[in-house]
């Protein structure tokens, strides 16, 4: 999980995290009780389980069935357009529903890194 620590809002009742701010400025408008200091990995995870949760296994567009493995958390307004992650801007789809809309032209990338332990510690 990412070690980087990020400004979110919660749930007050649950202690939820429902979105991660895009600009840590924007917390100053929210009582105080309502913001919180989480590791974005941890932040993501739980905004992601209720995304899940909220879905009830089925895949938003095409209704088949999805696993926690398997599904693909998608944000209806991207980032890249102001978007956020949040429970509010999040749906829950199958990995084939995810993959033909907008994102079938996009390119794989992969995370460069070592290879193995051995190249980690030199």
């Amino acid at each position: 999980m990412s070690r980087t620590k990020v400004m979110c809002e919660i749930d007050v009742g649950t202690r939820y995290v429902t979105r991660i701010f895009k600009h840590p400025g924007s917390a100053l408008f929210l009582p105080p009780e309502q913001v919180a200091e989480f590791y974005k990995g941890h932040a993501v995870e739980n905004i992601r389980r209720q995304v899940f949760a909220a879905s009830k296994g089925e895949c938003r567009n095409c209704g088949r069935p999805i696993t926690w493995v398997g599904f693909h958390m998608h944000e209806q307004i991207p980032k890249s357009q102001n978007g956020e992650v949040s429970i509010y801007n999040s749906v829950a789809l199958c990995a084939k529903c995810h993959l033909q809309g907008e994102h079938a032209n996009r390119a794989p990338h992969f995370k460069r890194g070592p290879k193995n332990d051995v190249e980690q510690s030199k």
